[in-house]
């Protein structure tokens, strides 16, 4: 499986020279009101604990892994075009983002199953993640300042 991203349309386009016998596209969307570009579920509490958009973490997950700060962005069901055959030899599917939010991000991915081998074994393949709009929150980092801390 292949794919392209066409950033004009906020577009995955996907090919496979066999045919999926299902595709899917996912997309999520950060925190309303977080400016920050992280889709992680979980992550490390901070200084100042886990603050707006971050979830403290269930007391047996504390005994277990330290204190974490859950970040919940599901995942949903987005509208992906339908494996068609073209005069190529592939096989043909896209999704796009829509509502590209002003403040935040939306992510989109394609996943296409798959049987393979003699026992016809699932076998799942995905895009990259699309991420809309196509901007950092904050400027590049180039210097050893900032590539050696992680907040």
């Amino acid at each position: 499986m292949r794919w392209q991203f066409d950033w004009s349309t906020f577009t995955i386009h996907a090919t496979s020279d066999r045919k999926p016998l299902a595709v899917r596209a996912w997309t999520g969307r950060t925190i309303l009101g977080s400016k920050r570009r992280d889709f992680r579920f979980i992550v490390k509490q901070g200084l100042t604990g886990c603050t707006v958009p971050f979830k403290s973490s269930p007391p047996d997950y504390v005994a277990k892994f330290g204190t974490l700060c859950m970040q919940p962005i599901p995942f949903l069901l987005h509208p992906v075009t339908p494996p068609t055959a073209q005069g190529d030899g592939l096989w043909h599917f896209s999704s796009t983002i829509q509502d590209i939010p002003k403040v935040g991000y939306r992510a989109l991915f394609i996943e296409a199953d798959f049987r393979h081998g003699p026992f016809h074994k699932p076998f799942i393949l995905t895009t990259e993640a699309m991420i809309a709009p196509n901007t950092l929150p904050f400027a590049p980092c180039n210097t050893t300042t900032c590539l050696t801390h992680f907040t």
